[in-house]
């Protein structure tokens, strides 16, 4: 039964070992066309792993390069956002005379925040009611 064909079968690897993946034999006893057909889909299997290859080094480039970009914007950001308070708050300074500082109050920079923030609100109104205009007449 299956035992006997499993030695038959082991017997014949251990007499005639196949060197080189195991097809060499199949190769040299194949016709020329099965040979070459087969050759023909090595080649092919190794185009296509070259080819994931190259694919997982872009992933890896584009995850590096998304990564990179993701710190910058969030550095672009704190950065903008501390220029836009500063800007908002310039009023706000006093003429510093000797060491000490004399801080802001609160209620002052809360109303010079608002009004930063109103202004940046109608800028914007004002922004979309004018691209609205021209996405209108390019219609």
């Amino acid at each position: 039964g299956l035992r006997e064909k499993l030695r038959r079968l082991r017997a014949r690897s251990i007499t005639s070992p196949n060197v080189g993946g195991g097809t060499g034999s199949r190769l040299r006893n194949a016709p020329a066309g099965a040979a070459s057909s087969e050759a023909l889909f090595r080649r092919h299997i190794e185009d296509m792993q070259q080819s994931v290859e190259e694919l997982q080094y872009q992933l890896r480039r584009a995850r590096a390069s998304e990564a990179d970009i993701r710190s910058s914007l969030a550095a672009r950001s704190s950065a903008l956002r501390t220029v836009l308070r500063l800007g908002a708050l310039a009023e706000l300074r006093l003429p510093q005379c000797g060491p000490i500082r004399m801080p802001n109050a609160a209620d002052a920079e809360r109303d010079a925040l608002r009004a930063a923030v109103q202004e940046q609100l109608q800028w914007n109104l004002q922004l979309r009611r004018a691209s609205g205009h021209i996405a209108g007449a390019a219609e």
